[in-house]
């Protein structure tokens, strides 16, 4: 004989495991949107771009580089060494890397010498792959001798010793290009079938469209 309660055990069951299915697929979808990478017990996260507009929303110039010098990894500590942070800014790491800007395509940079502050360690591996960075940086990594296309940025950074506005890469990993002839190595998968003509061209169409940026300090 069936109960009035045991109708309503597969009823139950379904809907739990409607849940369960729910709560795997929406976890799915939020670790392809947000990618973690961890070093030294420093964790950073990003957000993949999805169109070009969202790649060159924060951008306030693009160029052709030369990488003259990649320096050591430092914290954002007044000595650069580490420090366990702060109640107001995240203890990271950060690399200067010193470039010589060869053209500007957007924006307004002076040619000569520019130096970067990227996160990470900005290893000298460069990640042919586009859309997935080494794994030990957020820059996509630089050899120093080899030319490069960046979307850079005005940036504040915190630091122990309070904000500092610096030069950097406006949209990580995903804005940095490797320059091999007329191909590109690395950056966004948005160019994954394009050269460094079609690159600038993309990036020449949404340039004018681009929302101001909010100017949000990364502390």
């Amino acid at each position: 004989m069936t109960t009035g309660s045991d109708r309503h055990i597969p009823r139950v069951a379904g809907v739990f495991v409607g849940v369960v299915l729910l709560m795997g697929v929406l976890g799915w979808g939020v670790q392809r949107a947000i990618q973690t990478l961890a070093r030294g017990g420093v964790e950073y996260s990003y957000s993949t771009a999805k169109n070009w507009d969202q790649l060159v929303w924060k951008a306030d110039a693009v160029a052709r580089a030369r990488i003259e010098k990649v320096d050591e990894p430092r914290w954002n500590s007044v000595d650069g060494d580490y420090w366990d942070g702060s109640d107001d800014v995240t203890s990271r790491q950060f690399t200067d890397v010193r470039l010589t800007i060869l053209h500007t395509y957007l924006g307004d940079l002076p040619k000569g010498p520019l130096t970067i502050t990227v996160f990470g360690p900005a290893s000298k591996r460069y990640d042919e792959e586009p859309g997935i960075p080494p794994s030990e940086n957020l820059s996509g990594g630089f050899n120093e001798g080899d030319t490069h296309i960046v979307l850079l940025g005005r940036l504040e950074y915190g630091w122990e010793d309070g904000l500092r506005e610096v030069w950097s890469l406006a949209a990580h990993f995903e804005g940095n290009w490797r320059l091999d002839g007329s191909r590109i190595a690395g950056g966004s998968a948005l160019s994954r079938s394009l050269n460094a003509d079609g690159l600038i061209g993309e990036l020449r169409e949404v340039w004018g469209q681009r929302p101001k940026a909010a100017g949000s300090p990364v502390t």
